[in-house]
């Protein structure tokens, strides 16, 4: 039996659910084979045993649908351990079955879209306020219009200092006109 394992290498049936499908690896069948079947697509499957002639074949049952034939083995213990791969494959697989509806249909995706949507929210809202802070801590420019006119506070007082503006006046001056 050591010869026959260095001669197919060894190898035995393995399976993984990648990207939504199961994926058997059967290489110590009678007709080594790689078969795949979408779960998106199948509601309910039976993986099973089933005698045939001297070969025991893995099969599976979709619903009511035929038996479809999987991969015959030459011993019931090879085809035992197939069928376990492929049950073990498929228990440890959450998270790895794609959802059937294109639409976010599942809490856990509603959540990361609205959590993410009020994220955005408000650091635009952060952003805003920073933007309006940052300006008004800036230098005051006053425009060429304002310094012409004496500025804000010349224009506010009730007695105007005597002359026109930019001419020079002596303090006394300047004084008696508040």
């Amino acid at each position: 039996m050591n010869w026959l394992a260095n001669i197919t290498g060894g190898y035995t049936s393995s399976a993984k659910v990648v990207d939504g499908a199961l994926v058997l690896s059967l290489p110590d069948a009678v007709s080594p084979v790689v078969w795949r079947m979408e779960l998106e697509d199948v509601k309910a499957a039976a993986l099973g045993i089933e005698p045939k002639g001297e070969h025991f074949v893995l099969t599976m049952k979709e619903g009511k649908s035929e038996i479809k034939e999987i991969a015959p083995f030459d011993n019931k213990d090879k085809a035992v351990k197939a069928l376990m791969a492929a049950s073990n494959a498929l228990e440890n697989s959450q998270g790895a079955v794609r959802s059937n509806d294109n639409n976010v249909s599942s809490g856990k995706a509603k959540g990361n879209f609205l959590g993410q949507l009020m994220s955005a929210i408000v650091g635009l809202v952060i952003l805003v306020v920073l933007l309006f802070a940052l300006s008004r801590m800036g230098p005051d420019i006053r425009t060429t219009e304002t310094i012409a006119n004496g500025g804000p506070s010349a224009q506010s007082s009730s007695a105007a200092p005597a002359g026109s503006p930019g001419t020079p006046q002596s303090a006394d001056d300047f004084l008696r006109g508040r």
